[in-house]
């Protein structure tokens, strides 16, 4: 199957869902300057996903392929056991607002953006969640992520070719294993 992009994700985050995490919900003059940095972030941001359905296509004692693609890890295995398909996908902030946050001076300005950016990247997974329910008839769904148990994160290359067009959403991924924007998660989803 082929790859899809949720490029028109809307990032509508409630200052609410910030001011507890941040301690600022007792402190008004913080609370007023977060909320100008967030209504700002909210007019560049594009959170994005790439991602594709993938049939399931054969299993060993320590690796499962996904689309032809095998992956070594006793525990990813074991999560797909029973499954037929799966959702490899990449979920991001989006490089404009990571560059953006990359550009606010000051140390607590620039923490409250890369906070920002963080829940941006998770509202993009949430809307995926959504997506992938809507189209695909899930329940919900789980995800688990190269560099976790026994699967190594250098396989997230793996993950990064079954996809394939990650730079349509602005990702790359660097010799080191990292990703830009450092906001983004790659993962395979399954239905739980």
């Amino acid at each position: 199957m082929s790859t899809v992009i949720l490029d028109q994700i809307v990032f509508n985050a409630p200052l609410e869902m910030f001011t507890e995490r941040l301690r600022i919900q007792n402190k008004p003059a913080l609370i007023e300057e977060f909320a100008g940095l967030l209504q700002e972030a909210k007019t560049i941001a594009r959170p994005k996903v790439i991602f594709k359905a993938a049939e399931i296509t054969a299993t060993g004692d320590d690796y499962v392929a996904i689309a032809g693609q095998t992956f070594y890890s006793q525990t990813l295995k074991e999560t797909l056991v029973n499954l037929k398909r799966v959702f490899p996908a990449i979920a991001t902030c989006g490089r404009e607002l990571a560059e953006w946050a990359d550009g606010i001076d000051g140390v607590y300005t620039a923490f409250c953006a890369q906070v920002i950016c963080e829940a941006a990247m998770g509202w993009a997974q949430d809307y995926f969640a959504h997506y992938v329910a809507r189209h695909y008839q899930t329940k919900e769904i789980a995800y688990i992520l190269p560099g976790t148990y026994d699967w190594p994160l250098v396989e997230q290359e793996k993950l990064f070719s079954l996809l394939n067009a990650a730079a349509a959403i602005g990702v790359e991924l660097t010799a080191s294993g990292t990703m830009r924007p450092i906001k983004t998660v790659s993962a395979v989803y399954y239905e739980k």
